[in-house]
């Protein structure tokens, strides 16, 4: 399994470590209770160094974005970043990725770990169609996340300047850093991408600048409960590539009428196409834990299975993600839940509690 420049800092903090996606990363500090409601009312930082990071440059690097992804970058300007997926031939979901565009001759793509060897062979299989370069920086970079409320103290403490102006879904390059603000939380949040030389120095600096405004490192479990509170998807379990954009209500990022990219004759097919089955929000309506994969009743009739799914501590109650049938994703909708065989009360509800 590999590692990030950050395995020792988390071993000192205590960080329980649990394999990710071919990484050794840790689950938790202190709990994910605490991690979670830390980002929740003041910060956290999170290593989230094992996403891939891949840089393209070369004449035709805005002409290949916009063949490999599906949302628009025609209207892109420097220092903007835009979401987007992969499509197949088929129309599934390859991976959401961030595009970050410097300009047209430099991209900079931020994809899932689990991903990063099938999008660079996406991509290292376009050579003979456009002029390009690929470089993963993956290893020789680290990306930490500052998230929740006081996320912005923490930066502007770090760096000595102001960013209250810095639009959500943008980042900027200065010295050997690049700082996004984006967030994956429900929370304001920045990323900071640096060479991994310099990742335990910022790493501790940050802590350090943090201690005020009680921030405190968190872990792969509270980073899953704060993104499902927050209604957004995550790869493997709301999204995979035979998953298409519109029934995980991805569609706003995809872009029929710009010029062919992959899959998008078959994505043209599946829109005009009624939907079989939506990715609708589900809470539980008495104590219990719902996790991925669990069988969803209606009437005795089975109409679908949960994508995601945890007890949330900032709600105080377990609350899912799952795919059903049209005919029972309206909101108000009574289900069950199987759970260890024993069905449970539950109802159906909009994707995203915070």
């Amino acid at each position: 399994m590999k590692q990030t420049a950050l395995y020792s800092q988390h071993l000192i903090h205590g960080g329980k470590i649990v394999e990710f996606a071919g990484w050794q990363l840790p689950v938790y500090y202190s709990s994910i209770i605490e991690e979670h409601q830390a980002i929740r009312t003041k910060a956290g930082i999170f290593d989230v160094s094992h996403l891939g990071r891949l840089e393209i440059s070369g004449p035709d690097t805005a002409k290949l974005v916009q063949y490999l992804a599906t949302n628009d970058i025609q209207s892109c300007q420097t220092g903007d970043i835009l979401y987007a997926l992969v499509c197949n031939d088929r129309g599934g979901i390859e991976d959401d990725i961030l595009i970050y565009y410097r300009n047209p001759q430099s991209i900079l793509l931020l994809v899932n770990a689990s991903n990063t060897d099938k999008i660079k062979n996406i991509i290292k299989a376009l050579t003979s169609r456009f002029n390009f370069s690929l470089d993963d920086i993956t290893p020789n970079t680290v990306m930490i996340a500052v998230q929740g409320p006081k996320a912005i103290l923490v930066i502007e403490s770090l760096f000595s300047k102001s960013f209250k102006e810095m639009k959500k879904y943008s980042f900027i390059e200065f010295d050997n850093y690049i700082v996004s603000r984006t967030g994956y939380t429900g929370e304001d949040g920045f990323e900071v991408i640096v060479s991994k030389d310099q990742a335990i120095e910022l790493w501790n600096q940050l802590l350090q600048h943090g201690q005020s405004v009680g921030l405190i490192p968190c872990g792969l479990g509270a980073r899953d409960t704060l993104r499902l509170e927050a209604g957004n998807c995550l790869y493997g379990h709301e999204m995979n590539a035979t998953t298409n954009p519109f029934e995980a209500g991805l569609g706003f990022a995809v872009k029929l009428t710009k010029p062919d990219f992959i899959g998008k004759s078959k994505l043209i097919e599946l829109k005009n196409k009624p939907l079989q089955r939506k990715l609708v929000g589900i809470e539980l309506r008495e104590s219990g834990v719902m996790r991925d994969g669990y069988d969803i009743f209606a009437n005795a009739l089975s109409i679908g299975k949960t994508t995601s799914g945890s007890y949330i501590p900032s709600l105080k109650k377990s609350i899912g993600m799952a795919y059903v049938s049209m005919d029972y994703a309206k909101p108000g909708t009574m289900v069950q839940v199987m759970i260890r065989n024993k069905p449970y009360s539950a109802v159906i509800v909009n994707k995203k509690w915070r």
